[in-house]
């Protein structure tokens, strides 16, 4: 069962949060912000960031961090989420009373 499902007896429907995607997704949507630490042209990391060390989140919002730049901002975007059609088959039957 996904976490956050919402079913109500009644209604055939179920929702999911729709947020569900790949790493390399969320790597690409963090290079749209701007750049947090030190970086060779290559994409290598030059040194430690000061926020890193000290625990803190990046100043910029991002929320990843890598020491290599795989991905860039004009990266396509993977395919991802729930690929349909989806089929819930439940593994125990349930009665629901109004």
């Amino acid at each position: 069962m996904v976490r956050g499902t919402n079913v109500e007896a009644g209604t055939p429907v179920a929702r999911c949060p729709p947020h569900r995607s790949l790493w390399p997704n969320r790597l690409i949507g963090d290079e749209q912000l701007p750049e947090d630490s030190e970086r060779n042209p290559d994409g290598t990391l030059k040194s430690w960031p000061s926020w890193l060390i000290a625990d803190k989140p990046s100043p910029t919002g991002r929320y990843t961090f890598s020491i290599w730049r795989l991905w860039k901002k004009n990266d396509a975007l993977l395919e991802s989420g729930l690929l349909g059609p989806v089929k819930l088959i439940p593994a125990q039957r349930f009665e629901f009373r109004n």
